[in-house]
């Protein structure tokens, strides 16, 4: 039985990694579909088989994956008994590709298991900020708004808004 199971949702592929009560992540699989019903199906399968504890979605700041984790979530608290969590994910593809990069492989290799690695990125650091004493919103509901980044928050380009520029009082 895993502890965490993680879901990475992607617009074409969405990733999943699992750990156990030891919290070794690793990652699982991944999901290639683009329909709602049928990621739903393949996650509730996983789900069935893995019987985890909880499950973590990762939501990115903005864009049309936000709202694609949010339909995840809203599906799961139907069917899913355990705790679920909303998870900011923001660049953990990138951190993944990085980390396959470094430990060597072939492109065609890395790509293949791009999006379980970006799943155990996510849950790696949903599993460090619990050890750090955050305080993560669960049991069915997502992180407070005030802990993302919100939209508003982004400027022109998408980029974080870090408040006053040098010079500026």
């Amino acid at each position: 039985m895993s502890q965490y199971l993680c879901i990475d949702p992607g617009l074409s592929h969405t990733g999943i990694a699992i750990s156990d009560s030891t919290r070794l992540v690793e990652p699982l699989t991944t999901i290639h579909a683009k329909n709602l019903d049928k990621i739903l199906t393949q996650i509730l399968s996983i789900i069935k088989k893995q019987n985890p504890n909880q499950v973590i979605i990762g939501q990115p700041p903005f864009g049309p994956i936000r709202s694609l984790s949010q339909s995840i979530f809203d599906a799961l608290k139907q069917q899913f008994k355990g705790e679920i969590y909303l998870f900011s994910e923001d660049l953990s593809s990138k951190m993944a590709v990085k980390k396959m990069v470094e430990s060597g492989g072939t492109k065609r290799s890395r790509r293949a298991k791009q999006h379980a690695a970006a799943a155990a990125v996510i849950l790696q650091d949903f599993l460090d900020s619990d050890d750090s004493g955050v305080h993560l919103q669960g049991a069915r509901h997502s992180i407070p708004s005030s802990i993302r980044i919100s939209d508003s928050n982004r400027n022109d380009r998408g980029e974080e808004d870090r408040g006053m520029t040098e010079g500026e009082d």
